[in-house]
C-alpha cells in the first residue's frame, strides 16, 4: 500500500484533470493572458541555455523555451501531465520526479530554473530551494511564480559565477 503522506501534494488531482488542463491551459485567460506572459517576461535571453522546467505540466512553457533555443529538461510528478508534455514539446527531455524531494541531477547542471505555479504543491521550501541552488550553475538566475491567496509572487535564486554551454 502506498503511503499517501509520501505522495506529492495534489498528484491525484492532477492525474484526474490532466487531459482537460492540457486542452484548456493554452488559451485559458489566466494562463494565456496573465501568468505565462508575466512569468516569461522575467526571463533573460535563454538561447543556448540548459533550462530546468520544474512542474512542467503539459509542456506549454517547455515548448516556448525550446522555441527560444534553450535545451530543456522538464520535470513533473504527474505521469499524465508528462505524457502531454512529451507530445507538446518532443524536443525536450522529460523526467517524472517529486521536486519536493532531492532532484536527480548533478550539481551545477542548469543555467536556469523555470517554474510557474508549481511550488505551492511543495511542503518543504527550504529543501526545494536548496536543491534548486545545487543544480543551478553559478550566477544562474531562477524565475518562479507561485499562486497565493494575495496574488502571484516572484521568487529568484542566484549563485556566484556562470557558464553557458557551447
Amino acid at each position: 500500500m502506498t503511503d499517501e503522506r509520501k505522495r506529492p501534494l495534489a498528484l491525484s488531482a492532477y492525474e484526474q484533470l490532466a487531459d482537460d488542463y492540457a486542452e484548456r491551459a493554452p488559451t485559458k485567460p489566466f494562463n494565456a493572458d496573465l501568468e505565462r506572459p508575466t512569468t516569461q517576461g522575467l526571463l533573460p535571453d535563454v538561447s543556448g541555455m540548459d533550462v530546468l522546467d520544474v512542474g512542467c505540466g503539459p509542456g506549454i512553457t517547455t515548448e516556448y523555451l525550446l522555441d527560444e533555443d534553450a535545451a530543456v529538461t522538464g520535470i513533473d510528478a504527474s505521469p499524465s501531465m508528462l505524457s502531454h508534455a512529451r507530445e507538446h514539446a518532443p524536443g525536450a527531455e522529460f523526467l517524472r520526479c517529486d521536486f519536493g524531494e532531492g532532484l536527480p541531477f548533478e550539481s551545477n547542471r542548469f543555467d536556469l530554473v523555470y517554474s510557474s505555479l508549481a511550488f505551492d504543491y511543495v511542503s518543504d521550501w527550504d529543501s526545494l530551494f536548496s536543491e534548486l541552488a545545487r543544480v543551478l550553475r553559478a550566477d544562474a538566475p531562477s524565475s518562479s511564480r507561485a499562486a497565493t491567496p494575495s496574488g502571484i509572487s516572484s521568487i529568484s535564486i542566484r549563485r556566484t559565477t556562470s557558464r553557458r554551454r557551447s
